[in-house]
């Protein structure tokens, strides 16, 4: 899966074939910011069919995505989800997701998913489980499932960077198809406001050490990494501080009476730069508030946190001394530290807390002289990188309800084939193997290893070491037998109740602090029950459990504090998680680091002596029998006095400026991750000291172009008293206002002696060479020109080799051509089909100079073959039924041969055949599956139906008069049936023409009557005889009726309807068209709407089924009038009436037309239209027609 971000801030296989290896799932994430919106954030999210694993259980298949999430409404498709953990940029409050676009492609095959089942604790037998059937109503739906393919979860905090948790769901489901859909990119928009307020933030008080945990942790979660960063809190988002004088890196919480043990830690912790103090509980419950200790506890954590910068919690005691924080989770009460660590109660962890439950000096001193010896004085040989992980199986196939093989040896293999390193010598031990695994375990302990990693049922007293096959498990009183002295182990278990530490006497605490240096130093795991879902041993607990070693070994959080914190931060925190999160406990020092290689050591050089006040003290750091040590940690310590730290740079060196008060003396500390401690001291002193040389040491100096060269050179003394220096003794440049300048020829190394004297004659000199290098442009050298034969599109990778004499390239990318170049190599995944990738790849050094190489890749991916033949079909038998044979046809687009075979139905495939003998009469359904090399395939349902052969059935004898129309052959059709429907042959026996394809077929003349009989015979040679009379009449043309000339007036225009009519002697009248002037006939009316007075000569043809004709015609005059101008000049006035009246009165003539008269729409033409007119002309009545044209 690779993730792209853009930023606005508030500026065909089937299931059995498809069988995706885990061990290719890669996720990469690259992540670009372009603006949008304000209050918004743009991501695109990519996945591949390489992210899953499809696996099979219960007649169901399961797909699987490592370290993903479910969707888990009960019954429902148990498809996965990726949890992203998107840095937002600050002050963008989260309120809504929208998805923006997407691709997808459909895969190859069918599934039938399993249906989501709750999730079981570890120790939690099967037999009373209930298997939960799928959900008829979803799984019956041709709807996508899930509907939503992104949804925002939840929006939390660490160290001042928000984060918003976004599932994404990469796979839908269509049940009714069962058939997956994978979304091969997801674009979704964050929304919200600019009003959101981090529960914690970095403190200003933070070491720049704690701050590197912080950067650290936050890059490793974020899936933008680059827009991750802490930020430091303002004084108006700090606590009101009621803490005494700081700051601490590290606090240890205990009673008044314990804290005193601890003091050899303490100063462990201080000697080696991590400040530390003890704070009593008794300080606490008298400073801060809260309804309970434990609130008080969390608010003495925030006030540390804040204003001393604390990261690191150490809690003393068993939960009498510093009690837990108890929650209610799936019915259970759960004790844990997890309420300190995450004090805003966001889900992420803010600071980084372990506990011991000693309760004694003893216990105390134990606890103490483990950490000190895991630390300070490891064995060497045969323990550092041992490792020993057990993985049992959690569920077993043969188990109901689920029937679900779910082995911890998935999870183990995936822990050591993806994060240990392979210089570790790993002992396994499985269910799968053969020997004692309980035997094993205990050998292997008492042999001694750095790290032991477990999953298997447990409890507080016990720990599985084949729980579900085997019955064995380790007990307290085993681990107290260990023999390991001196070889104690780092120890994980995702087991139940194993680090019950609420318990007095629980598994892991005798591990801990119950016995002297052997067993364990830490221990991480639940205080009450882990958590998995049957069929994927990489869930819930589980995860963490990849979580907490990918922290170690790829994330470079090798501090356990740190590692669970990982862990914690890297889970969806909503659900069950919650559950698995809270019970998560360290039984251990959280600040305390794991060897994650065999052990370097230092060779440090200093001063001996330094007086009292300022000055200047530098520390120069080797790898031993090795060159300089880079970001080596120094410390300076004096207890009260002096307290300064920092880190060697790029040649080694770091100087510090203590300012010790009085004589004596002076703690000098040098560590780093698998290095071991190096402790010394130099003494305090009031005696005139030698100057101190200020040279870089041997040094290499790379210049892009030939350019003169300086670095600073100097003196000085710690009693103030220089008299003469820096002088160059030897080699060649000058020294000038404290700079060492040369002007090089080119690729050499010079010497160097630099000398310095004080005024009492003390001197130092220092020797060293001084390496110059010029840059040389780099060589590309490609890789050869490929051809890729897939069967799905996967990604491929091709390593592009740069030869840099100077090892400084800066990066290679892809300036023509698809794909992109990631860590040396170029990657690209193809589309369907056959493509070609022309490529060229420019790569560049420091200094801009580059080279240029280009190679060609093709590519052909799999397309799945296509089924053709059979189609369904009848087949007749004439007698006993007899074997058939239909032709398999198919093809492949690749150009392989389909394997083809059955999977539903009778019968069997013979040299490209399906063959079959059927049982008399029967229909028989058969799908046949045609597969290529890749699995991928296509399917053919189809039926044949098998019936015993009936003869024809002829109708008895009949007559039949035939409407002729010419003398010309006609076809009469037979009224034979066969229910077969296979004749074969027809004959007349009797009379004229000829038969042909069931027509009997005749010229007549005429007046013709013939008789006729014709034989019909099926495939079988069943036969009957059909006679029959033929009467031939011939044809009569059709009579046009009569039809007048027509005159229509109107006001308006208006539609014009004629009726027109044809009869025919025959009843054979076939229909009719207008073949001169307009219009057209419609429901036996010749309709037209005029555009104008006009005269219409319109001819109506009428033809019957022969095609014989007759015409009807007829004119139509179109006369327009003005409503009221009877005597039609073309003006409405008195004229008018005077006409009118005329007419009504005493016989004059009539409007033309008469219903230019009828002014008052009432059909007739009187007194009453006169005096409407009248009105109308002299007092302004209504105009003529008013209303009724």
């Amino acid at each position: 899966m690779r993730t792209t971000a853009s930023k606005i801030s508030n500026d065909n296989m089937s299931a059995a074939t498809l069988r995706l290896c885990l061990a290719c799932l890669a996720i990469v994430l690259a992540l670009g910011i372009s603006d949008v919106n304000a209050g918004q954030m743009q991501y695109t999210s990519e996945f591949s069919q390489s992210d899953f694993q499809l696996d099979e259980a219960n007649g169901f298949d399961i797909v699987r995505m490592r370290q993903c999430d479910y969707l888990t409404n009960l019954g429902q498709p148990w498809l996965p989800c990726k949890v992203l953990r998107i840095a937002l940029p600050q002050g963008l409050n989260v309120q809504s997701l929208r998805v923006v676009s997407s691709d997808e492609v459909v895969l190859p095959g069918t599934y039938s998913i399993f249906p989501a089942q709750p999730p079981l604790r570890i120790s939690e037998s099967t037999d009373d489980a209930v298997f939960i059937e799928p959900d008829v109503s979803v799984y019956a739906s041709s709807d996508r499932y899930p509907s939503e393919m992104a949804r925002f979860v939840s929006q939390s905090d660490v160290a001042g960077q928000a984060f918003a948790t976004v599932k994404i769901c990469p796979l839908q489901y269509v049940p009714s198809e069962k058939k997956l859909i994978l979304q091969t990119s997801v674009t979704f928009i964050l929304e919200g406001t600019d009003d959101y307020v981090c529960g914690d933030y970095l403190s200003p008080a933070a070491s720049q050490k704690s701050r590197l945990v912080y950067e650290r942790l936050l890059s490793e979660i974020a899936s933008n990494p680059e827009d991750a960063n802490p930020i430091v809190a303002t004084p108006d988002k700090m606590s009101t501080t009621m803490l005494p004088t700081g700051p601490f890196d590290h606090v240890l919480i205990a009673t008044s009476t314990d804290a005193p043990y601890y003091s050899d830690l303490v100063d462990w912790h201080n000697k080696k730069g991590v400040r530390d103090t003890v704070v009593t509980t008794t300080y606490i419950y008298g400073t801060y508030s809260g309804s309970n200790n434990q609130e008080k506890i969390r608010n003495f954590v925030i006030d540390a946190h804040d204003n001393w910068g604390t990261i690191y919690f150490l809690i003393g005691g068993e939960h009498g001394d510093v009690p837990f924080k108890s929650k209610i989770y799936e019915g259970e009460t759960i004790p844990s530290d997890h309420y300190y660590a995450d004090y805003d109660d966001d889900w992420d962890v803010e600071v980084f807390v372990g506990r011991v439950t000693a309760d004694d000096p003893t216990q105390i001193q134990r606890f103490i002289d483990k950490v000190l010896k895991y630390e300070i004085d490891p064995e060497l040989s045969n323990y550092i990188l041992d490792a020993t992980i057990l993985g049992m199986d959690l569920t077993i196939a043969t188990d109901p309800p689920y029937y679900t093989l779910t082995a911890g040896e998935e999870l183990k293999e995936l822990i050591d084939t993806a994060y240990i390193p392979s210089n570790f010598d790993v002992i396994k031990i499985y269910d799968s193997q053969s020997s004692n695994h309980l035997s094993d375990l205990i050998s292997a302990m008492n042999d001694g290893q750095n790290l032991f990693n477990h999953c298997d049922h447990s409890n507080y007293s016990v720990m599985g070491t084949g729980d579900r096959n085997h019955g064995q498990y380790i007990s307290s009183n085993n681990v107290d037998a260990f023999t390991n002295t001196g070889r104690m182990s780092v120890i994980f278990s995702i087991g139940c109740h194993a680090n019950e530490m609420d318990y007095n006497d629980c598994i892991a605490e005798h591990f801990v602090i119950y016995n002297d240096l052997k067993g364990g130093v830490a221990f991480t795991g639940n205080t009450r029950s882990g958590w998995f879902y049957v069929g994927d041993p990489l869930s819930l607990s589980s995860a963490m459990d990849i979580y907490w070693w990918e922290a170690l070994f790829s994330g470079s959080m090798y501090r356990l504090g740190d590692a669970m914190a990982y862990a914690k931060n890297s889970c969806p925190g909503s659900g069950i998680w919650q559950y698995c999160q809270y019970t998560l406990s360290l039984l251990g020092e959280p600040e305390m680091p794991v060897w994650t290689d065999s052990p370097d050591s230092f060779t440090v050089s200093y001063p001996p002596l330094l007086p009292t006040g300022s000055s200047q003290f530098a520390v120069h750091v080797d790898e031993f029998g090795g060159g300089v040590v880079e970001a080596a940690y120094v410390c300076l310590w004096i207890d009260g006095e002096v307290f300064e730290t920092g880190y060697t740079n790029s040649l080694g060196n770091v100087t510090l400026i203590p300012a010790p008060e009085s004589l004596g003396e002076m703690h000098v500390t040098v560590t780093k991750h698998n290095f071991l401690p190096y402790q010394n001291t130099a003494e305090v002193t009031d005696v005139n000291l030698p100057p101190l040389c200020q040279c870089p040491g041997d040094t290499s100096i790379f210049l892009c172009d030939l350019a003169e060269v300086c670095f600073p050179v100097g003196c000085y003394d710690p009693n103030g008293n220089l008299q003469s220096g820096p002088t160059l003794l030897s080699g060649p440049g000058e020294i000038a206002n404290g700079e060492w300048c040369y002007m090089p020829s080119g690729s050499e190394t010079v010497a160097l002696t630099i000398e310095c004297i004080d005024s009492e004659g003390l001197e130092c000199q220092s020797t060293f060479d001084v390496m110059i290098r010029v840059n040389v442009a780099p060589t590309c050298i490609p890789p050869a020109d490929t051809t890729y034969v897939q069967c799905v599109p996967a990604m491929v990778s091709r390593m592009v080799s740069v030869f840099d004499p100077d090892g400084n390239i800066v990066g290679c990318e892809v300036i023509s051509g698809p794909g992109a170049m990631v860590h040396g190599a170029w990657k690209y995944t193809p589309p369907m089909g056959v493509d070609t990738a022309d490529v060229t790849v420019r790569c560049t050094d420091e200094c801009g100079e580059f080279c240029e190489t280009s190679f060609q890749v093709i590519f052909d991916i799999n397309y799945a073959p296509v089924c053709v033949q059979p189609t369904d079909t009848t087949v007749v038998h004439c007698g006993a039924p007899s074997a058939i044979s239909l032709p398999v046809v198919s093809f492949d687009p690749d150009g392989g041969t389909p394997d083809c075979e059955i999977t539903v139905g009778p019968g069997s495939i013979v040299d490209g055949y399906w063959q079959y003998t059927p049982s008399m009469s029967e229909i028989v359904y058969v799908t046949i599956a045609c597969t290529d090399d890749c699995g991928a395939f296509c399917e053919n349902t189809f039926t044949v139906g098998f019936d015993l052969n009936d003869p024809p059935v002829c109708s008895d004898e009949r007559d039949t008069t035939v409407l002729a129309c010419s003398e010309d052959q006609m076809d009469i059709q037979l009224a034979t049936v066969d229910p077969n429907d296979n004749i074969v042959d027809w004959e007349i026996l009797e009379g004229p023409g000829s038969v042909a394809d069931g027509y009997w077929q005749y010229a007549p003349s005429i007046g013709d009557t013939v008789d006729v009989t014709v034989r019909c015979t099926d495939d079988c040679g069943e036969y009957c005889d059909e006679s029959f009379r033929a009467i031939f009449e011939f044809n009569s043309p059709p009579v046009c009726g009569s039809r007048g000339d027509t005159t229509v007036s109107m006001v308006s225009l208006e539609t014009i309807f004629v009726p027109v009519s044809a009869t025919d002697p025959d009843g054979n009248l076939a229909g009719c068209s207008v073949t001169e002037g307009p219009g057209e006939v419609v429901d036996g009316n010749w309709q037209y709407t005029p555009t104008g007075p006009d005269t219409l000569d319109i001819t109506v043809t009428f033809v019957d089924e022969c095609a014989a004709t007759c015409d009807l015609q007829f004119t139509v005059t179109v006369l327009m009038f003005d409503c009221g101008d009877v005597t039609s000049d073309g003006a409405t006035d008195i004229d008018d009436v005077v006409y009118l009246i005329a007419y009504i009165f005493t016989g004059g003539p009539a409007p033309d037309p008469v219903e230019a008269g009828d002014v008052d729409c009432s059909g007739a033409v009187d007194i009453d239209d006169a005096v409407y007119l009248i009105a109308f002309i002299f007092s302004g009545g209504p105009a003529p027609c008013e209303g009724c044209q």
